[in-house]
Protein backbone atom coordinates (compact mmCIF):
# COMPACT_ATOMS: atom_id res chain seq x y z
CA UNK A 1 0.00 0.00 0.00
CA UNK A 2 1.00 3.59 -0.54
CA UNK A 3 0.43 5.50 2.69
CA UNK A 4 0.91 9.10 3.77
CA UNK A 5 1.41 9.56 7.51
CA UNK A 6 1.47 12.75 9.55
CA UNK A 7 2.98 13.16 13.01
CA UNK A 8 2.13 16.20 15.09
CA UNK A 9 4.42 18.24 17.28
CA UNK A 10 3.67 16.29 20.45
CA UNK A 11 4.62 13.06 18.66
CA UNK A 12 8.12 14.37 17.86
CA UNK A 13 8.59 16.68 20.84
CA UNK A 14 12.02 15.33 21.84
CA UNK A 15 14.74 12.87 20.83
CA UNK A 16 13.04 9.92 22.53
CA UNK A 17 9.76 10.57 20.72
CA UNK A 18 11.55 11.00 17.38
CA UNK A 19 13.24 7.62 17.83
CA UNK A 20 9.90 6.06 18.79
CA UNK A 21 8.19 7.46 15.70
CA UNK A 22 11.10 6.27 13.56
CA UNK A 23 10.57 2.79 14.96
CA UNK A 24 6.89 2.86 13.97
CA UNK A 25 7.70 4.06 10.47
CA UNK A 26 10.45 1.45 10.07
CA UNK A 27 8.03 -1.32 11.01
CA UNK A 28 5.54 -0.22 8.34
CA UNK A 29 8.33 0.13 5.78
CA UNK A 30 9.50 -3.43 6.45
CA UNK A 31 5.95 -4.64 5.81
CA UNK A 32 6.42 -3.46 2.24
CA UNK A 33 4.50 -0.18 2.24
CA UNK A 34 5.49 2.93 0.30
CA UNK A 35 5.60 5.77 2.84
CA UNK A 36 5.58 9.54 2.70
CA UNK A 37 5.63 11.11 6.17
CA UNK A 38 4.61 14.68 7.00
CA UNK A 39 6.02 16.09 10.23
CA UNK A 40 5.22 19.15 12.34
CA UNK A 41 7.74 21.19 14.30
CA UNK A 42 8.94 19.63 17.56
CA UNK A 43 6.75 20.29 20.60
CA UNK A 44 6.39 24.02 21.22
CA UNK A 45 9.03 25.05 18.69
CA UNK A 46 6.63 27.24 16.71
CA UNK A 47 5.58 29.07 19.88
CA UNK A 48 9.24 29.54 20.80
CA UNK A 49 10.00 31.00 17.38
CA UNK A 50 7.08 33.41 17.69
CA UNK A 51 8.37 34.43 21.13
CA UNK A 52 11.78 35.13 19.60
CA UNK A 53 10.20 37.38 16.98
CA UNK A 54 8.29 39.24 19.69
CA UNK A 55 11.48 39.64 21.70
CA UNK A 56 13.03 41.39 18.70
CA UNK A 57 10.14 43.49 17.33
CA UNK A 58 7.33 43.12 19.89
CA UNK A 59 3.74 43.08 18.66
CA UNK A 60 4.86 44.53 15.35
CA UNK A 61 5.54 40.97 14.21
CA UNK A 62 1.77 40.82 13.54
CA UNK A 63 1.96 43.65 11.01
CA UNK A 64 1.69 42.76 7.29
CA UNK A 65 5.17 44.16 6.68
CA UNK A 66 6.63 41.37 8.82
CA UNK A 67 4.56 38.50 7.35
CA UNK A 68 7.21 37.37 4.87
CA UNK A 69 9.92 37.19 7.51
CA UNK A 70 7.59 35.40 9.94
CA UNK A 71 7.05 32.70 7.30
CA UNK A 72 10.79 32.46 6.76
CA UNK A 73 11.28 32.10 10.52
CA UNK A 74 8.46 29.67 11.29
CA UNK A 75 9.28 27.34 8.39
CA UNK A 76 12.58 26.49 10.07
CA UNK A 77 10.79 24.58 12.85
CA UNK A 78 9.67 21.75 10.58
CA UNK A 79 13.06 21.60 8.91
CA UNK A 80 14.62 20.62 12.23
CA UNK A 81 12.14 17.80 12.85
CA UNK A 82 12.29 16.31 9.34
CA UNK A 83 16.09 16.19 9.39
CA UNK A 84 16.21 14.52 12.80
CA UNK A 85 13.53 11.99 11.84
CA UNK A 86 15.38 11.12 8.62
CA UNK A 87 18.55 10.59 10.66
CA UNK A 88 16.69 8.34 13.11
CA UNK A 89 15.36 6.22 10.24
CA UNK A 90 18.77 5.90 8.62
CA UNK A 91 20.13 4.73 11.98
CA UNK A 92 17.57 1.91 11.70
CA UNK A 93 18.83 1.08 8.20
CA UNK A 94 15.71 2.51 6.57
CA UNK A 95 16.45 4.72 3.54
CA UNK A 96 14.96 8.16 4.15
CA UNK A 97 15.24 11.66 2.71
CA UNK A 98 14.01 14.87 4.34
CA UNK A 99 12.31 17.45 2.12
CA UNK A 100 11.07 20.96 2.74
CA UNK A 101 7.61 21.81 1.48
CA UNK A 102 9.00 23.41 -1.67
CA UNK A 103 11.35 20.49 -2.34
CA UNK A 104 8.30 18.24 -2.12
CA UNK A 105 6.57 20.28 -4.83
CA UNK A 106 3.97 22.11 -2.72
CA UNK A 107 2.97 25.28 -4.58
CA UNK A 108 0.82 27.81 -2.71
CA UNK A 109 -0.92 31.07 -3.41
CA UNK A 110 1.06 34.25 -2.75
CA UNK A 111 -0.32 34.87 0.74
CA UNK A 112 1.89 34.83 3.81
CA UNK A 113 0.98 33.12 7.12
CA UNK A 114 -2.24 31.54 5.84
CA UNK A 115 -1.59 30.40 2.26
CA UNK A 116 -3.72 27.78 0.56
CA UNK A 117 -2.26 25.04 -1.61
CA UNK A 118 -2.64 25.62 -5.35
CA UNK A 119 -0.83 22.56 -6.70
CA UNK A 120 1.38 19.63 -5.79
CA UNK A 121 4.02 18.41 -8.21
CA UNK A 122 4.64 14.93 -6.83
CA UNK A 123 7.24 13.72 -9.36
CA UNK A 124 10.10 13.80 -6.87
CA UNK A 125 8.06 12.07 -4.18
CA UNK A 126 6.92 9.36 -6.60
CA UNK A 127 10.51 8.69 -7.59
CA UNK A 128 11.58 8.33 -3.96
CA UNK A 129 8.72 5.96 -3.15
CA UNK A 130 9.54 3.88 -6.22
CA UNK A 131 13.06 3.48 -4.82
CA UNK A 132 11.63 2.28 -1.47
CA UNK A 133 12.87 5.47 0.19
CA UNK A 134 10.77 7.05 2.93
CA UNK A 135 10.07 10.70 2.06
CA UNK A 136 9.99 12.89 5.18
CA UNK A 137 8.19 16.13 4.28
CA UNK A 138 7.96 19.33 6.29
CA UNK A 139 4.33 20.17 6.97
CA UNK A 140 2.79 23.63 7.19
CA UNK A 141 4.83 25.18 4.35
CA UNK A 142 5.16 25.62 0.62
CA UNK A 143 6.42 28.03 -2.02
CA UNK A 144 4.81 30.53 -4.38
CA UNK A 145 5.29 30.67 -8.13
CA UNK A 146 7.61 33.59 -7.47
CA UNK A 147 9.82 31.55 -5.15
CA UNK A 148 8.63 32.97 -1.83
CA UNK A 149 8.37 30.65 1.19
CA UNK A 150 4.87 30.55 2.70
CA UNK A 151 3.19 28.88 5.65
CA UNK A 152 -0.31 27.44 5.59
CA UNK A 153 -1.67 28.70 8.89
CA UNK A 154 -3.64 26.67 11.41
CA UNK A 155 -4.00 23.01 10.50
CA UNK A 156 -1.32 23.38 7.86
CA UNK A 157 0.43 20.08 8.53
CA UNK A 158 -2.84 18.11 8.44
CA UNK A 159 -3.69 19.79 5.15
CA UNK A 160 -0.21 19.07 3.79
CA UNK A 161 -0.63 15.37 4.54
CA UNK A 162 -4.01 15.07 2.83
CA UNK A 163 -2.84 17.10 -0.17
CA UNK A 164 0.18 14.82 -0.63
CA UNK A 165 -2.02 11.74 -0.23
CA UNK A 166 -4.29 12.99 -3.01
CA UNK A 167 -1.39 13.97 -5.26
CA UNK A 168 0.33 10.61 -4.75
CA UNK A 169 -2.84 8.59 -5.19
CA UNK A 170 -2.21 7.09 -1.77
CA UNK A 171 -4.43 4.34 -0.43
CA UNK A 172 -4.98 6.24 2.81
CA UNK A 173 -3.78 9.12 4.94
CA UNK A 174 -2.95 8.46 8.60
CA UNK A 175 -2.85 11.31 11.13
CA UNK A 176 -1.01 10.52 14.37
CA UNK A 177 -1.19 12.66 17.47
CA UNK A 178 -1.21 12.18 21.24
CA UNK A 179 -4.82 10.94 21.44
CA UNK A 180 -6.11 7.54 20.22
CA UNK A 181 -8.73 8.96 17.85
CA UNK A 182 -12.04 10.80 17.79
CA UNK A 183 -14.15 10.60 20.95
CA UNK A 184 -17.84 11.17 21.56
CA UNK A 185 -16.75 14.25 23.53
CA UNK A 186 -13.72 15.63 25.33
CA UNK A 187 -12.69 12.93 27.85
CA UNK A 188 -11.36 15.68 30.11
CA UNK A 189 -14.94 16.89 30.54
CA UNK A 190 -16.74 13.55 30.45
CA UNK A 191 -14.60 10.58 31.55
CA UNK A 192 -17.16 8.18 30.06
CA UNK A 193 -16.48 9.48 26.54
CA UNK A 194 -16.01 6.63 24.09
CA UNK A 195 -13.72 6.26 21.12
CA UNK A 196 -15.61 6.26 17.82
CA UNK A 197 -14.40 3.51 15.44
CA UNK A 198 -15.84 5.32 12.40
CA UNK A 199 -16.96 8.87 11.66
CA UNK A 200 -18.23 10.29 8.37
CA UNK A 201 -16.51 13.17 6.62
CA UNK A 202 -19.54 15.38 7.29
CA UNK A 203 -19.59 14.54 10.99
CA UNK A 204 -15.86 15.18 11.30
CA UNK A 205 -16.19 18.49 9.47
CA UNK A 206 -18.82 19.66 11.92
CA UNK A 207 -16.81 18.45 14.92
CA UNK A 208 -13.67 20.10 13.59
CA UNK A 209 -15.43 23.41 13.00
CA UNK A 210 -16.88 23.18 16.50
CA UNK A 211 -13.46 22.90 18.10
CA UNK A 212 -12.54 19.21 18.12
CA UNK A 213 -8.77 19.57 17.93
CA UNK A 214 -7.92 16.21 16.38
CA UNK A 215 -8.15 17.45 12.78
CA UNK A 216 -8.39 20.85 11.14
CA UNK A 217 -11.49 21.45 8.95
CA UNK A 218 -9.35 22.26 5.90
CA UNK A 219 -7.84 18.79 5.88
CA UNK A 220 -11.20 17.06 6.33
CA UNK A 221 -12.75 19.14 3.57
CA UNK A 222 -9.96 18.14 1.21
CA UNK A 223 -10.23 14.46 2.16
CA UNK A 224 -13.97 14.53 1.60
CA UNK A 225 -13.61 16.18 -1.81
CA UNK A 226 -11.33 13.39 -3.04
CA UNK A 227 -12.74 10.59 -0.89
CA UNK A 228 -9.36 10.08 0.70
CA UNK A 229 -9.78 7.73 3.69
CA UNK A 230 -8.38 9.23 6.89
CA UNK A 231 -7.21 7.34 9.93
CA UNK A 232 -6.66 9.18 13.22
CA UNK A 233 -4.65 7.41 15.89
CA UNK A 234 -2.07 7.81 18.61
CA UNK A 235 1.66 7.75 17.97
CA UNK A 236 2.08 6.37 21.49
CA UNK A 237 0.08 3.16 21.08
CA UNK A 238 -1.47 0.89 18.47
CA UNK A 239 -4.70 0.75 20.47
CA UNK A 240 -7.80 2.60 19.32
CA UNK A 241 -8.05 4.70 16.20
CA UNK A 242 -10.87 6.26 14.18
CA UNK A 243 -11.56 5.87 10.46
CA UNK A 244 -13.05 8.88 8.70
CA UNK A 245 -14.85 7.76 5.57
CA UNK A 246 -17.84 8.54 3.39
CA UNK A 247 -20.40 6.44 5.24
CA UNK A 248 -20.38 4.60 8.54
CA UNK A 249 -21.24 1.38 6.72
CA UNK A 250 -17.80 1.38 5.09
CA UNK A 251 -15.86 -1.65 6.28
CA UNK A 252 -12.36 -0.87 7.55
CA UNK A 253 -10.85 -3.69 5.54
CA UNK A 254 -12.26 -2.16 2.34
CA UNK A 255 -10.84 1.30 2.97
CA UNK A 256 -8.58 2.09 0.07
CA UNK A 257 -8.33 5.11 -2.18
CA UNK A 258 -8.27 4.79 -5.95
CA UNK A 259 -4.69 5.17 -7.19
CA UNK A 260 -4.17 7.95 -9.73
CA UNK A 261 -1.71 7.76 -12.59
CA UNK A 262 -0.45 10.08 -15.27
CA UNK A 263 0.62 13.66 -14.67
CA UNK A 264 1.69 14.30 -11.11
CA UNK A 265 0.46 17.88 -11.02
CA UNK A 266 -2.75 18.92 -9.31
CA UNK A 267 -4.44 22.31 -9.66
CA UNK A 268 -6.85 24.28 -7.52
CA UNK A 269 -10.58 23.93 -8.14
CA UNK A 270 -11.81 27.50 -7.92
CA UNK A 271 -15.45 26.45 -8.15
CA UNK A 272 -15.43 24.65 -4.81
CA UNK A 273 -14.10 25.36 -1.35
CA UNK A 274 -11.37 22.80 -1.75
CA UNK A 275 -7.66 23.07 -2.25
CA UNK A 276 -6.91 20.63 -5.04
CA UNK A 277 -8.43 19.23 -8.19
CA UNK A 278 -6.93 16.23 -9.88
CA UNK A 279 -5.71 16.59 -13.45
CA UNK A 280 -5.10 12.88 -13.65
CA UNK A 281 -7.30 10.07 -14.85
CA UNK A 282 -8.10 7.57 -12.13
CA UNK A 283 -7.43 3.99 -13.03
CA UNK A 284 -9.76 1.22 -11.94
CA UNK A 285 -9.18 0.28 -8.32
CA UNK A 286 -7.35 -2.93 -7.66
CA UNK A 287 -8.56 -5.80 -5.56
CA UNK A 288 -9.23 -4.97 -1.94
CA UNK A 289 -6.11 -5.52 0.09
CA UNK A 290 -5.91 -4.96 3.84
CA UNK A 291 -2.25 -5.95 4.05
CA UNK A 292 -0.49 -3.71 6.51
CA UNK A 293 -3.62 -1.92 7.67
CA UNK A 294 -3.30 -0.27 11.03
CA UNK A 295 -4.22 -2.71 13.82
CA UNK A 296 -7.25 -0.63 14.77
CA UNK A 297 -8.55 -0.77 11.22
CA UNK A 298 -9.10 -4.51 11.21
CA UNK A 299 -11.36 -4.91 14.22
CA UNK A 300 -15.02 -5.80 14.26
CA UNK A 301 -16.23 -2.76 16.15
CA UNK A 302 -17.28 -0.82 13.04
CA UNK A 303 -20.68 -1.33 11.46
CA UNK A 304 -23.66 -3.14 12.96
CA UNK A 305 -25.59 -1.25 15.61
CA UNK A 306 -22.98 1.50 15.70
CA UNK A 307 -24.11 2.55 12.22
CA UNK A 308 -27.56 3.40 13.63
CA UNK A 309 -26.40 5.99 16.14
CA UNK A 310 -28.29 9.25 15.80
CA UNK A 311 -25.80 11.48 17.61
CA UNK A 312 -22.09 10.77 17.26
CA UNK A 313 -20.60 13.41 19.50
CA UNK A 314 -20.94 16.48 21.69
CA UNK A 315 -18.62 19.46 21.20
CA UNK A 316 -18.01 22.51 23.37
CA UNK A 317 -16.57 25.89 22.36
CA UNK A 318 -15.82 27.82 25.54
CA UNK A 319 -14.83 31.16 23.97
CA UNK A 320 -18.04 32.69 22.62
CA UNK A 321 -19.54 36.17 22.95
CA UNK A 322 -22.77 37.75 21.71
CA UNK A 323 -23.14 41.26 20.34
CA UNK A 324 -26.53 42.87 19.81
CA UNK A 325 -27.38 45.98 17.80
CA UNK A 326 -30.42 47.46 19.51
CA UNK A 327 -33.08 49.53 17.74
CA UNK A 328 -31.89 49.08 14.17
CA UNK A 329 -33.96 50.49 11.31
CA UNK A 330 -33.60 47.90 8.59
CA UNK A 331 -33.07 48.97 4.99
CA UNK A 332 -32.53 46.56 2.07
CA UNK A 333 -28.73 46.88 2.37
CA UNK A 334 -28.42 47.11 6.16
CA UNK A 335 -27.47 43.51 6.88
CA UNK A 336 -25.14 43.32 3.88
CA UNK A 337 -23.37 46.52 4.99
CA UNK A 338 -23.07 45.23 8.55
CA UNK A 339 -21.65 41.80 7.83
CA UNK A 340 -19.43 42.95 4.97
CA UNK A 341 -17.78 45.40 7.37
CA UNK A 342 -17.29 42.69 9.97
CA UNK A 343 -15.80 40.34 7.39
CA UNK A 344 -13.43 43.05 6.15
CA UNK A 345 -12.19 43.42 9.73
CA UNK A 346 -11.51 39.69 9.95
CA UNK A 347 -14.41 38.97 12.30
CA UNK A 348 -15.97 35.54 11.75
CA UNK A 349 -19.67 35.64 12.59
CA UNK A 350 -21.36 32.40 13.62
CA UNK A 351 -25.01 32.50 14.72
CA UNK A 352 -27.27 35.40 13.66
CA UNK A 353 -30.68 36.23 15.14
CA UNK A 354 -32.90 39.24 14.48
CA UNK A 355 -36.11 40.17 16.27
CA UNK A 356 -38.63 42.94 15.61
CA UNK A 357 -39.57 45.32 18.42
CA UNK A 358 -43.04 46.78 19.02
CA UNK A 359 -41.86 50.15 17.69
CA UNK A 360 -40.92 48.58 14.36
CA UNK A 361 -37.16 48.65 14.89
CA UNK A 362 -35.07 45.51 14.87
CA UNK A 363 -32.49 43.99 17.18
CA UNK A 364 -29.76 42.01 15.42
CA UNK A 365 -27.69 39.67 17.58
CA UNK A 366 -24.75 37.58 16.44
CA UNK A 367 -22.12 35.42 18.07
CA UNK A 368 -18.36 35.65 17.57
CA UNK A 369 -15.24 34.21 19.11
CA UNK A 370 -14.34 36.05 22.30
CA UNK A 371 -11.01 37.17 20.78
CA UNK A 372 -12.95 39.05 18.10
CA UNK A 373 -15.14 41.11 20.45
CA UNK A 374 -12.98 44.25 20.46
CA UNK A 375 -12.66 44.28 16.68
CA UNK A 376 -16.38 43.65 16.24
CA UNK A 377 -17.27 46.40 18.70
CA UNK A 378 -15.00 48.85 16.88
CA UNK A 379 -16.73 48.02 13.58
CA UNK A 380 -20.19 48.50 15.09
CA UNK A 381 -19.22 51.82 16.66
CA UNK A 382 -17.84 52.96 13.31
CA UNK A 383 -21.13 52.08 11.60
CA UNK A 384 -23.37 53.85 14.10
CA UNK A 385 -23.89 56.92 11.93
CA UNK A 386 -24.67 54.73 8.91
CA UNK A 387 -26.86 52.09 10.53
CA UNK A 388 -28.45 54.28 13.19
CA UNK A 389 -28.69 51.68 15.94
CA UNK A 390 -29.52 52.94 19.42
CA UNK A 391 -26.96 50.87 21.31
CA UNK A 392 -24.57 47.93 21.19
CA UNK A 393 -24.83 45.28 23.89
CA UNK A 394 -22.02 42.81 24.53
CA UNK A 395 -22.47 39.58 26.46
CA UNK A 396 -19.28 37.64 27.11
CA UNK A 397 -18.60 34.49 29.15
CA UNK A 398 -20.67 32.31 26.84
CA UNK A 399 -20.10 28.88 25.34
CA UNK A 400 -21.53 26.92 22.43
CA UNK A 401 -22.52 23.30 22.98
CA UNK A 402 -23.35 21.20 19.94
CA UNK A 403 -24.54 17.73 19.10
CA UNK A 404 -23.39 16.19 15.81
CA UNK A 405 -24.57 13.09 13.98
CA UNK A 406 -25.32 12.00 10.44
CA UNK A 407 -28.34 10.09 11.75
CA UNK A 408 -30.05 13.34 12.73
CA UNK A 409 -30.94 14.00 9.09
CA UNK A 410 -33.54 11.22 9.10
CA UNK A 411 -34.64 11.22 12.75
CA UNK A 412 -37.20 13.86 13.81
CA UNK A 413 -37.24 15.09 17.39
CA UNK A 414 -33.50 15.21 18.06
CA UNK A 415 -33.41 18.99 18.60
CA UNK A 416 -36.42 18.79 20.89
CA UNK A 417 -34.67 16.12 22.93
CA UNK A 418 -31.57 18.29 23.23
CA UNK A 419 -33.52 21.30 24.47
CA UNK A 420 -35.57 19.18 26.87
CA UNK A 421 -32.38 17.77 28.37
CA UNK A 422 -30.86 21.24 28.78
CA UNK A 423 -34.05 22.65 30.28
CA UNK A 424 -34.33 19.79 32.76
CA UNK A 425 -30.78 20.59 33.90
CA UNK A 426 -31.59 24.28 34.33
CA UNK A 427 -29.31 25.37 31.48
CA UNK A 428 -30.70 28.41 29.61
CA UNK A 429 -30.36 28.61 25.84
CA UNK A 430 -29.54 32.04 24.41
CA UNK A 431 -29.05 31.32 20.70
CA UNK A 432 -29.61 28.32 18.42
CA UNK A 433 -28.30 27.21 15.05
CA UNK A 434 -28.91 24.01 13.13
CA UNK A 435 -27.71 22.15 10.08
CA UNK A 436 -28.72 18.79 8.67
CA UNK A 437 -26.39 16.97 11.05
CA UNK A 438 -25.81 19.49 13.86
CA UNK A 439 -27.68 21.43 16.53
CA UNK A 440 -25.83 24.14 18.47
CA UNK A 441 -26.92 26.19 21.47
CA UNK A 442 -25.21 29.20 23.02
CA UNK A 443 -25.32 28.94 26.80
CA UNK A 444 -23.58 30.46 29.85
CA UNK A 445 -19.93 29.41 29.84
CA UNK A 446 -20.06 28.39 33.50
CA UNK A 447 -22.58 25.70 32.56
CA UNK A 448 -20.69 24.43 29.51
CA UNK A 449 -19.19 21.32 31.09
CA UNK A 450 -22.52 20.48 32.74
CA UNK A 451 -24.24 20.75 29.36
CA UNK A 452 -21.73 18.39 27.75
CA UNK A 453 -22.25 15.78 30.44
CA UNK A 454 -26.04 16.13 30.33
CA UNK A 455 -26.20 15.71 26.56
CA UNK A 456 -23.58 12.97 26.46
CA UNK A 457 -25.55 10.97 29.00
CA UNK A 458 -28.96 11.88 27.60
CA UNK A 459 -28.09 10.66 24.11
CA UNK A 460 -26.52 7.47 25.45
CA UNK A 461 -23.04 8.21 24.13
CA UNK A 462 -21.28 6.78 27.15
CA UNK A 463 -22.88 3.38 26.65
CA UNK A 464 -21.93 0.65 24.22
CA UNK A 465 -25.44 0.93 22.84
CA UNK A 466 -27.47 3.88 24.03
CA UNK A 467 -29.95 3.56 21.19
CA UNK A 468 -32.85 2.20 23.21
CA UNK A 469 -32.85 4.99 25.80
CA UNK A 470 -32.29 7.60 23.11
CA UNK A 471 -35.17 6.32 20.99
CA UNK A 472 -37.47 6.57 23.99
CA UNK A 473 -36.45 10.16 24.67
CA UNK A 474 -36.92 11.18 21.04
CA UNK A 475 -40.34 9.57 20.95
CA UNK A 476 -41.29 11.38 24.16
CA UNK A 477 -40.13 14.73 22.77
CA UNK A 478 -42.04 14.19 19.54
CA UNK A 479 -45.35 13.63 21.32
Amino acid sequence: MRIVQKYGGSSVKDADRIRAVAGRIAARHREGHELAVVVSAMGRTTDDLIALAEAVVGDRRREPAFAREMDMLLSTGEQVSIALLAMALKALDVPAVSLTGWQAGILTEAVHERARIRAVDAKKLRALLAERTVAIVAGFQGITAGGEITTLGRGGSDTTAVALAVALGADRCEIYTDVPGVYTTDPRIEPRARLLPTVTYDEMLELAHLGAGVLHPRSVELAKRYRMPLFVGSSYTDEGGTLIVETRSTRPEDVRHERSTGAASYAQDRSASTELKARTAAEAPGASDSTGAHPAASGENAGGLEDDRVVSGVALDKAVARLTLVGLSLRPTTLADLFEALAAAGVNVDIIIHTTRNDGTTDVAFSVQEDDVDRARAVLDGLQATLGHAAVEVEADLAKVSIVGAGMATRPGVAATMFRLLAAAGIPVKMVSTSEIKVSAVIPRALGADAVRVLHDGFGLGEENGLGRLAARIAEAAE
